[in-house]
């Protein structure tokens, strides 16, 4: 199972059927600002969406092909953080996240994507990590340069969003490279 506790405050930890309503409380407020960087905002038009989402989520997590945790500060959720599926035979995974405006600027996405990166990398021994931000979504693409992830190069009009086309940047960081960033921190 994943629960990580990443301070006295934040925490991941896996969904539940549940959380259907806080979840979708909390995309339904950011539903404008989410929707700039993130396909699926708009197909999400009432709690009962999330019934065979959560229940797509445990069923992922019981067959070994990742995990989607809710990003929750203080108990409530504050946004979501997950792995794209698990490809076993070339040991990689993407990881995709996203956080209500409340709770940015705090570190706290930089921290649960590190998280989800030592999962990667020890807990499932995969070789490489990968992710994919919008050109023009600065926040997120801030967050996985911080943790060192390598820009490779842009995926032209990628994905379509509610206003048209967007352009994917893709960042991705090797086993040997989350080893070298450990070890010196360590050090």
């Amino acid at each position: 199972m994943f629960e990580r506790r990443l301070d006295e405050r934040v925490a991941l930890r896996l969904l539940q059927v549940s959380d259907k309503e806080e979840l979708f409380e909390v995309v339904d407020r950011e539903r404008e600002e989410l929707r700039r960087w993130l396909p699926w905002v708009d197909a999400i038009t009432s709690v009962d969406d999330y019934d065979g989402y959560i229940r797509s989520t445990l069923t992922q997590l019981a067959e070994g092909n990742g995990f989607q945790a809710a990003i929750t500060v203080e108990g409530q959720i504050a946004g979501m953080i997950g792995v794209h599926g698990v490809d076993r035979a070339n040991a990689s995974t993407s990881i995709g996240y996203w956080l209500s405006s409340a709770y940015r600027g705090e570190g706290i996405m930089t921290r649960a994507t590190a998280e989800v990166l030592r999962w990667a990398f020890e807990d499932e021994g995969l070789e490489r990590v990968e992710v994919r931000c919008g050109r023009e979504n600065l926040a997120s693409r801030k967050v996985v340069e911080r943790l060192g992830l390598v820009e490779e190069g842009v995926l032209r009009r990628a994905e379509r969003l509610v206003d048209g086309w967007t352009d994917l940047v893709v960042y991705s960081m090797l086993r040997d490279e989350w080893q070298g960033q450990t070890q010196g921190a360590r050090a």
